[in-house]
């Protein structure tokens, strides 16, 4: 999922929510994020949710990816750009899937 490479991909479980939580090493701002999903298997309603460095929740945003196989970008607002995080969770509320599942050949960090 971060290498770039379209022959590898993450695959969730069956179900809802699905998740994928990422902790970085050192803080970072983040401005958007993308995501590129196989289509019939890509997230619906979804959020991310960011925490700064003591574990502390500091921005909670929804995004409705498309049922695309084309890389999709999504801004973060305006407000929580200049703030360091250090970890993501992304929720997956629904998938385009009748079973829940979601692929993902690729996220980015953007800051």
């Amino acid at each position: 999922m971060f290498d770039t490479r379209e022959e590898t991909s993450w695959n969730s479980d069956e179900g809802t929510p699905q998740f994928i939580t990422i902790s970085l090493e050192e803080p970072q701002k983040i401005s958007a994020f993308s995501f590129q999903f196989q289509g019939g298997f890509s997230g619906q309603k979804s959020e991310v949710i960011m925490y700064s460095a003591d574990g502390v929740q500091i921005h909670q945003e929804s995004f409705y990816p498309e049922d695309i196989n084309s890389a999709q970008l999504f801004q973060i607002v305006d407000s929580v750009r200049d703030k360091p995080c250090s970890k993501l969770k992304f929720v997956f509320q629904s998938s385009t899937d009748l079973f829940g599942r979601i692929i993902v050949y690729n996220l980015q960090l953007l800051g």
